[in-house]
Order: structure tokens, then sequence, then C-alpha cells
């Protein structure tokens, strides 16, 4: 059976390449350091292949069996460029797959719609290689499951500054007129069909305010100081649903989408998708309670939050309870609408601790952190802070040394399979069929968005053991999830199906039913 992904960049990273040296999509992009420690300090985790060499090239790809993927376009955002780490790494760097001048010139704000331009044109200029073939196809029905030569790619485009033209100074007017037309001229003349879009990313943008996400640049240009939706973040959502572009709210912040569900707009012709999920493990009325200490505002208004992290059923395990992440009334929503979850590979986003905070001597509290726009602030707390007490969230001694600490493949494996159990267990609490729910799970990797992985799945080629593994452990650590949640999922439907239907199935229907 072939494989699916709803969120995946084989094109993002040869984006940072000047033109002689920019790799194809099919090459696999390896990094050679003069001073691997110095980037690993850098980087701030341990593996740094994993992170910054290629986990989804076409060629790995097509390896791994994936024929129905939903490529990503995105151009870097200028914070990422004008922070120095880029540079740096570059310094470093021995094999010209990163261009100082590039990255300067991506640091403007003022490319954004040429790099979108440019990155699906290196899609298309390298369609075929090895007797293997791209085919980025407009609708389902130009899909051919049975032809594993091919991989059959849908397009999203993960923020709205994809449409930005030149910026600098320039009125908001202006702005959003250039926005319009590169709307759509790349909707109605580029002859590709974009089936998905995010509203935010994690840089401020003129339409939705989005949830703080960065890790590895300097936070400060990256703090979210918006206010939920804006007059032009209303109209684009209008534009999207004439072009029927499906909303990804991956990314916005909470008030944000909360805006975006009380238009009513989603539901029987337009559901709404979270193509790269991470859940919280919480109702958002919690989200509070969960705060390690008493957050106090800094002298330029942000609020920053340090959250104690929610247990998982199974032991050892926990959610990653910022805002970025799903709460589980997130999660009813999306359902209700009829829309799909992407499950990221994303190690943080999964719930497994900073690496930091995983050594054998770490005895401290494990926490996880984000900052809160200061026009949202008052609104975000502004609900139950009643501490929920030590019993329910993740202690230093709660992760098992042998198994986990040393074993982080493990590790990893059971945070994703947390995450479906916790799934269902939404599902049964709200009162969704847990066939409907079953129905609704896919992967949506992030693979080559500069993330680092899970160990037991570091790129695509691997998707089909870490399946294996999945299924193989799936029995055994279920009896923990019972313990807690008081029922079995395997009662409903076998593990086989459901991890067929979270690898492939579910988003082929899902296509079936919104890509005609």
């Amino acid at each position: 059976m072939p494989f699916f992904d709803f969120h995946i960049h084989p094109s993002l990273k040869a984006q940072f390449a000047r033109t002689a040296d920019k790799p194809t999509p099919w090459d696999r992009i390896h990094l050679v350091f003069a001073r691997p420690d110095i980037i690993l300090r850098l980087l701030k985790c341990q593996g740094i292949d994993e992170v910054v060499d290629s986990q989804a090239s076409l060629t790995q790809l097509a390896a791994a069996g994936l024929n129905l993927i939903a490529i990503a376009l995105h151009p870097p955002e200028a914070a990422m460029m004008n922070d120095g780490l880029i540079q740096k790494i570059a310094d470093e760097e021995q094999t010209r797959f990163i261009f100082n001048d590039k990255v300067d010139a991506i640091g403007t704000g003022d490319i954004y719609f040429q790099l979108l331009n440019e990155e699906l044109d290196h899609l298309e200029q390298h369609l075929t290689q090895g007797g293997k073939r791209l085919k980025l196809i407009r609708h389902i029905n130009e899909y051919n499951a049975a032809d594993l030569n091919t991989i059959h790619a849908i397009i999203n485009v993960e923020g709205p500054h994809a449409f930005y033209g030149k910026r600098s100074g320039r009125t908001l007017a202006q702005i959003m007129t250039d926005f319009e037309a590169n709307f759509r001229q790349f909707t109605e003349n580029r002859g590709v069909r974009i089936f998905a879009m995010n509203i935010a990313h994690l840089e401020q943008n003129d339409f939705c305010n989005h949830a703080f996400g960065i890790q590895i640049f300097k936070q400060d240009p990256f703090f979210p100081r918006g206010n939920g939706l804006t007059n032009e973040g209303l109209q684009l959502l209008q534009w999207m649903q004439e072009k029927q572009i499906l909303c990804d709210i991956k990314h916005t912040s909470l008030f944000a989408r909360r805006t975006v569900y009380g238009l009513g707009w989603h539901g029987a012709h337009w559901p709404l998708v979270c193509t790269h999920a991470g859940l919280t493990g919480i109702h958002s009325d919690n989200r509070c309670r969960y705060f390690m200490g008493r957050p106090k505002s800094n002298t330029e208004g942000y609020l920053p939050v340090k959250y104690l992290k929610p247990n998982g059923y199974l032991e050892g395990t926990s959610f990653n309870p910022c805002s970025i992440n799903l709460y589980d009334d997130d999660v009813v929503t999306i359902i209700n609408s009829g829309g799909l979850i992407g499950l990221s590979m994303d190690q943080r986003i999964l719930g497994s601790p900073d690496e930091s905070m995983m050594g054998e001597g770490y005895t401290e509290e494990i926490y996880d952190s984000e900052v809160i726009s200061p026009l949202e602030k008052d609104w975000f707390r502004d609900t139950n802070r009643n501490f929920i007490g030590d019993e329910f969230v993740l202690k230093a001694e709660h992760i098992d040394t042998p198994t986990d600490r040393r074993r982080t493949d493990r590790f990893h494996t059971r945070h994703f399979l947390n995450q479906v159990f916790h799934l269902f267990n939404i599902a049964r609490n709200h009162g969704i069929d847990l066939s409907v729910m079953a129905s609704k799970i896919c992967i949506g990797s992030d693979f080559d968005g500069m993330i680092n992985p899970v160990d037991s799945c570091p790129n695509v080629t691997a998707l089909a053991s870490f399946k294996e593994l999945l299924l193989t452990n799936f029995i055994s650590w279920e009896a923990e999830f019972e313990e807690k949640a008081h029922f079995k999922v395997s009662d409903h439907i076998s593990p086989e199906q459901l991890l067929d239907q979270i690898f492939y199935q579910n988003a082929l229907a899902f296509l079936q039913e919104w890509y005609t």
C-alpha cells in the first residue's frame, strides 16, 4: 500500500542556494560543516544531520512509496534570514547549498512572491529522474494509485506572505493591491491549484495573528503582535472560499482561530484542516491551569508563558500545551466541519520534552514555553487559573532512563501513538463516533521544514518501519491507555486497519471528496 503525507517540503531547502549550485528536488542534500560542534550548539539539538539534511527529497519519497503527497510551497520569512544564524551556518557549511547573497535577498521581505514562483518553477523543471516522475495534479482523478513510479502531488501554500510583493516604503493599501493581483495571478494563470493554505506562519503578517512557534532563532522578531483576524484576513478568507482553497489553521493564534470558527463559514462546503498538527492534550478552558508560576508581562507588553506538560496516557509521555497545538475543542471543530488532521513528525510538537531536559541527570521541572501577543494576553488568561495539580503533569522521574532516555526512538514512537489515542478519547468525550475519528487522521510530517524529527522516523524512508513499530506495540501500549481512558480503540477498529487509514486511506478518501 502507498503512503501519503499532508505537509512536506521537498523543494524548500534548495531556496538558499544560488542558481549555479541549486540542488534539484531529487537530490539528497547533505551538508558538510567545517566545525560540526559549533553547528550543534547553534541548532540546540543533538542531531545536526537529522535537521539540515534532506528528509523528503523526491528520490527519498519515491523510494519510500509515497505516490500521493501535498507539497507545501513556502518562501522563508525575512526574520529568519536577518537573525545571523543562517549566515553562521553558511560560513561553516562546505557544500555551497547556502549562499549568503540569497539569504540577504530573502531577508528584505520584498521577494516572497518571486520565491513562491521560483520554488514552483524548480519543481516543474525537474519532473523526471531515473525512471521516476513527479506529477502535479489538479484533481484526484489524475491520481493512479497503482503507479508507484510517479509521485502525484497536490499543492498547499504555507503562509499568505507568499503573495506579498515589494513592501518596503509602501502603504498597507498598496501592499494589499499587489497582494490581490499576485494571488489572482497565481491561482488563475499559473496552471496549478492550491488545495489548502495557512493564513499565518511564524512571523507577523497583515491577515492573522500567529501562535509563537520559533525555537532556534532569536525569538523577539517572531513574537506575535496582532489581535485575531484582521479585515484583510477576512477578505483573504473570502478569496480562498471563492477559489475553494481550504483554510489550514496551523500556526494561527488561539484567538484568531476562535474568530475563524465564529464566522460559521466552515462545514458542508468548506471543511477546516490542520495539515501538520500536534495536540495540547487539554481543553482550551484549562490552558492556564498548567501555567508554571504566575506569568507576568515583560516591559514590551508581551506575555511569556511557561507550561508544565500535561501527562500522556502512556507512562513517560506528555503533551505540548502551547497554543500552536490543537486543544480538544479545536479538534472537535475540525472533525465536525468534515476536516482532516495531519500529525506532525516533529519531536517537540508531539510532546517530547526538549532535549536539554532529557539528560539522565535532569531533575528540574519539565516545561514548554511560548509568548502571547500584548493584544491577546488579557483574553488568553481570562479563564480558570487554578493549578491543575502535580498528579496531572509530567515530572522528570516519570521518564524511565533505560527505556526512554536511552531509547528515544521508542520514546518518540510512544508519543506519536499517545496523540492518536487522545484523538479517540476526545471523540468519545464529545459524542463523535469513533469510526468518524478513525477516518479523519493522517500523516502531515513537516519533513524538510527544518524540524527535529522523531528518532524512530527521521525521514520518509523510515515510514514503513515506523508504521510496523506502531503496529507491533499497539496492543501492549493500548493497555496503558485503557487504564486511564477506560476503553480500547481496538474494540472499534483493528490496529492494522487504523494504521492503514492514517498512513494513506483517510487522505485519499478526503481528496476524493474535496479535490475533484
